[in-house]
């Protein structure tokens, strides 16, 4: 087991592990109001909106027993795709955090995340440098399966649940044939139907 810690500048409410830099921002699942999984890697959702926070990391072989009267506000724990097996943790706006080792220490593949934090409302969506805003990321290998809400007791985390799924956008309309093109471009030159 690899206890690491660092502080991470955060971008627009979060930062990320991100595997080869990936960020397949369309896949993401913003449902359990703290860990947004991905097709491949995650972002953690903050509080703040930009700044710093406190991150701990524990890589381990299996899942670490969990305390019940462990004083975090929400723990959520969700499965992690890194096909590249290059899971970084990376703070969006410079990059991956240069301190912290690789976090899929067992190559590519799936990954069991147990995300636990505190303090994310008392700056929400705030400038705020003081890293008074913790994460702390427990990561493991393991297949994947569905995310389980452990703790849910802070209202940021609330917030984002709460929210309705964001709306696919519209399918694209099927391409013009070339000539209703010519025709519209007629009516539009002429004022008149096309002969």
């Amino acid at each position: 087991m690899m206890d690491v810690s660092a502080a991470v500048r955060v971008s627009d409410h979060a930062f990320g592990l991100l595997d080869g830099g990936d960020l397949p921002i369309g896949t993401a699942d913003h449902s359990t109001g703290l860990v947004v999984v991905m097709s491949a890697g995650a972002l953690i959702y903050t509080g703040i909106d930009t700044g710093t926070v406190h991150v701990g990391i524990t890589l381990a072989t299996q899942p670490v027993d969990l305390d019940p009267e462990t004083p975090w506000e929400d723990i959520v724990e969700a499965g992690v795709h890194a096909p590249r097996g290059d899971l970084r943790l990376d703070s969006l706006e410079t990059g991956p955090v240069a301190v912290l080792p690789v976090l899929s220490q067992d190559g590519p593949g799936w990954y069991r995340l147990r995300a636990f934090v505190r303090g994310r409302d008392a700056h929400f969506d705030a400038v705020h440098d003081d890293p008074g805003e913790l994460y702390h990321l427990h990561l493991w290998p393991a297949p994947p399966a569905p995310a389980v809400l452990i703790r849910t007791t802070d209202r940021c985390g609330a917030g984002l649940r709460s929210a309705p799924p964001t709306p696919s956008p519209p399918p694209e309309p099927p391409p013009q044939r070339t000539r209703d093109r010519l025709d519209q471009a007629i009516r539009k030159a002429t004022g008149r139907p096309p002969a």
